[in-house]
């Protein structure tokens, strides 16, 4: 039986992991913002439940990114887990969200 060690990708890797989470996170909330706007309505309110669809979502599109850019076989041959892809892509909305909740701004 083979054993399989997940790494954690480096930090040049992980940055740009954790850019391409933070401009997801960023489209999904102008997305949220407009999109009312667009439709005639208020502007929107999240609750925390709509903060935590933010963030699967925004781990959602750096997975799929992962995937069109063909980066989860490179990923497997640096020994990087697919989870460490997905965390570090939602690490950003995470933060971000947590903050806005913090602040009331969200």
């Amino acid at each position: 039986m083979t054993r399989f060690t997940a790494r954690f990708p480096n930090r040049r890797l992980a940055v740009a992991l954790l850019g391409r989470g933070a401009v997801a996170w960023v489209l999904v909330r102008l997305l949220l913002l407009v999109a009312p706007q667009l439709s005639g309505g208020a502007l929107i309110q999240l609750e925390p439940t709509a903060a935590l669809a933010v963030v699967g979502l925004t781990g959602f599109i750096g997975l799929v990114h992962a995937r069109w850019r063909n980066e989860p076989r490179f990923f497997a041959n640096l020994g990087i887990a697919p989870a460490a892809t997905l965390l570090l892509s939602m690490a950003p909305a995470v933060v971000a969200e947590t903050l806005m909740a913090v602040l009331g701004g969200g």
